[in-house]
């Protein structure tokens, strides 16, 4: 154990710093907190760099996290009268702005006004204005010059563009990741000392890239075929280029926090998706005191663990460790320059390695001994138990990711709304029960919408300080009552709402579905931006919502609108409990896109069944590359009939036919994946539609379906 006035003159020489009596008081707190923390709670990847910064690190986040849900809790408080005061900043701060003047914000004074005078919009209502931002107009939208223009993810249709302030990183750190770091640290419980308090010294593997970008210039054009306002540009940066692409976190935002994960940061500059994949479980394989793993969304921590069970992976990676180089270039391709740069962070690890090689033969007799015991007593395994969330471990066995990362504590990813379905795969091959995934932030490129201030919860509370909130309720009666008509443009006035009957935060109703409708930072107004909430409860003034679905992304084949949450429902239970398999992805595609047929759903669908005990190599689950029996695609119709009565209605009038299902080749949602990357989508924010309607991807669908 080394000094604290060493510890200081090091971290000093380190950084390059003259060592100063502040230096040494911040030298001698992460000295105490080195000592003080039981080392199977420390990095492995840890320089004495690093600790200090770390430690800093925790203690500014742990005061900036106290005042952050000491003030969140106050803004609860009086929800009604934060939110109104924050829409009318919004508009005194962009009154003056080209889209300020046009449409008169300086004359509205309160929400009522706001909503009378102002229209309800769509993207469409703003492309003028982006178009000029994008040729390097200033003061159009908002009078500061734009950070980026961020994409969106092109889930739901065509990926859009959004102008972003600076101000919107500030308040998604200062309202959203402060109350992140404050939620962790009340609910950590660390699995070895369950009185031990968090932050700690272990590393973070963060599953994040450098993405590509796109830049403006003053003469270019936007890339939405829009005709931009020629005559207007009175206010132009000549020759400023503005960044393109999507506004997550990248590792060149503060490559300080780089300190903070288990992967270097030369291993950042690599472009390909899979490389850096692999170079993450690398370093994350490497350090046994690993406390998180952290994503976007949970499909990316999926495909992470998915990799990482692949034998051919799993035996590269460990002898990368035995001896202390990286695999060729046959294995792994990476650029000459990286690969020097990397090379100097790898150490021979042999004791490692055997470790690894042991838990690897330990899990697979683990898988065997449970699929011995499923079969020996299938009822009491299949029993009442909620099939998709359980762990296929027992209590007495450990998860691979248990076995790998002893003191792995959290999934740091979103698991809510679409990804439900990566965070249950999860639970059930991978994690077990007792690492948590917490799913901290409802966010778009919108802007911060709201917080999970509990790691083990599953909903939001609107964050009344970070958007102007309005709602337009979800009636769900309206095809029930229509059964007998016979006209078929059931959906012809479904995008039509009237501006004048939006609902205010303080009107929801626990347990009633809204469309959420904002007004934010990057100057939209009255903005659809197309998520529906379920309102649960209440915090004070501020509604908590959990995320229900997108809009666009409900099949709604004849008038009977299934949500994703209902379709899932009824999917996951069919293909558990009914065909004793696992589901790993689905998408869905609606009648009309299948040429002349008769009016009904066609769900694509990945599966896989146990394996058998001699093939476990890769795990404990194999491909099911079968055609599905009448039988069982009847049991999903039936399902789906208890799940939506107006589905059931409809089919026994013989309005909608019995459901499709098409089950599909191993690989086929991350060709899907992988299409939708090279015609926009970001890596980090691709998201399976589950209502596909894109050409290319139903394309991809037809030519991977398992024939008879």
């Amino acid at each position: 154990m080394i000094s604290a006035r060493t510890f200081a003159k090091r971290y000093a020489a380190a950084a390059g710093t003259l060592v100063s009596i502040p230096a040494f008081a911040s030298a001698a707190y992460a000295y105490n907190e080195y000592i003080n923390t039981p080392e199977d709670q420390i990095s492995k990847h840890h320089t004495i760099q690093s600790i200090y910064y770390q430690s800093l690190t925790n203690l500014f986040m742990s005061k900036l996290g106290s005042m952050a849900i000491q003030k969140f809790d106050a803004a609860c408080q009086d929800a009604v009268h934060v939110n109104e005061t924050l829409l009318l900043k919004l508009l005194s701060r962009c009154q003056d702005t080209a889209y300020g003047k046009d449409h008169n914000l300086a004359s509205i004074k309160s929400r009522e006004e706001f909503r009378t005078q102002h229209p309800i919009t769509t993207h469409d209502h703003y492309q003028p204005y982006i178009d000029r931002v994008y040729q390097g107009e200033e003061n159009v939208m908002f009078p500061e010059t734009p950070r980026m223009i961020g994409t969106t993810s092109g889930t739901s249709g065509t990926q859009k563009l959004i102008p972003v302030p600076p101000l919107q990183r500030r308040i998604f750190f200062t309202r959203g990741i402060a109350i992140t770091f404050d939620a962790l640290q009340k609910g950590v419980t660390h699995p070895t000392n369950s009185a031990l308090k968090w932050p700690n010294l272990q590393k973070s593997c963060k599953l994040m890239h450098e993405p590509h970008f796109t830049y403006t210039n003053s003469n270019a054009k936007s890339n939405t075929d829009s005709n931009a306002n020629s005559n207007a540009n009175t206010n132009t940066s000549k020759g400023k280029r503005i960044r393109v692409g999507p506004t997550s976190s990248r590792p060149s935002d503060n490559k300080g926090l780089l300190q903070l994960y288990t992967t270097p940061e030369a291993a950042f500059e690599i472009q390909s998706e899979h490389e850096l994949l692999t170079l993450h479980a690398l370093y994350a394989l490497m350090d046994e005191n690993l406390g998180f793993i952290e994503a976007n969304f949970c499909n990316r921590i999926l495909n992470f663990f998915v990799l990482l069970e692949d034998q051919c992976n799993w035996d590269m990676l460990v002898k990368a460790i035995e001896t202390g180089t990286l695999p060729n270039d046959d294995k792994l391709e990476i650029s000459g320059d990286i690969r020097t740069k990397l090379a100097s962070t790898m150490v021979p690890d042999p004791d490692r390695a055997k470790v690894l090689r042991q838990i690897r033969i330990d899990h697979r007799e683990s898988l065997r001994l449970q699929k011995r015991n499923r079969d020996q007593n299938q009822s009491q395994a299949l029993g009442d138990a909620d099939n998709s969330s359980t762990s296929s471990y027992t209590s007495t066995s450990k998860s691979l990711a248990r076995r790998i990362w002893p003191n792995l504590h959290t999934i740091l990813a979103s698991e809510t709304g679409t990804f439900q379905i990566y965070g249950d795969i999860l639970r059930k091959q991978y994690i077990g029960q007792d690492v948590t995934i917490y799913s901290p932030l409802y966010a778009a490129t919108e802007g911060l919408i709201g917080v999970n201030p509990h790691i083990h919860g599953k909903s939001y509370i609107l964050h009344p300080e970070a958007i102007f909130y309005e709602f337009y309720p979800i009636e769900h009666d309206e095809a029930s009552d229509n059964l007998d008509d016979d006209d078929d443009d059931d959906d012809a006035d479904d995008d039509v709402i009237n501006p004048e009957k939006t609902l205010f935060i303080e009107q929801l109703e626990p347990g009633k579905e809204y469309e959420v409708i904002i007004t934010n930072l990057t100057g939209l107004y009255r903005y659809r931006f197309g998520d529906v909430v379920r309102c649960v409860g209440y915090k004070h003034e501020a509604p908590i919502v959990e995320v229900a679905y997108r809009k666009g992304q409900f099949l709604n084949a004849s008038g009977e609108r299934t949500s994703e949450e209902t379709f899932y429902k009824a999917l996951s239970n069919t293909v558990s409990k009914k065909w004793n398999l696992s589901l790993k992805d689905y998408t869905t595609v609606e009648y009309f896109l299948e040429g002349n047929r008769k009016p009904r759903y066609v769900v694509f669908v990945e599966l896989s069944e146990d394996a058998d005990t001699t093939s476990m190599n890769n795990g404990s689950q194999r491909p099911f590359e079968r055609v599905l029996t009448k039988k069982q695609k009847m049991q999903l119709d039936r399902a789906l009939g208890v799940e939506n009565k107006s589905y059931e209605a409809l089919r026994r009038i013989g309005r909608l036919q019995p459901i499709e299902v098409i089950t599909l080749r191993k690989g086929t949602f991350e060709k899907i994946r992988q299409k939708m990357i090279s015609i926009g989508a970001g890596a980090t924010q691709t998201k399976q539609p589950r209502v596909t309607r894109n050409e290319q991807l139903i394309k991809i669908l037809e030519n991977e379906k398992i024939v008879q």
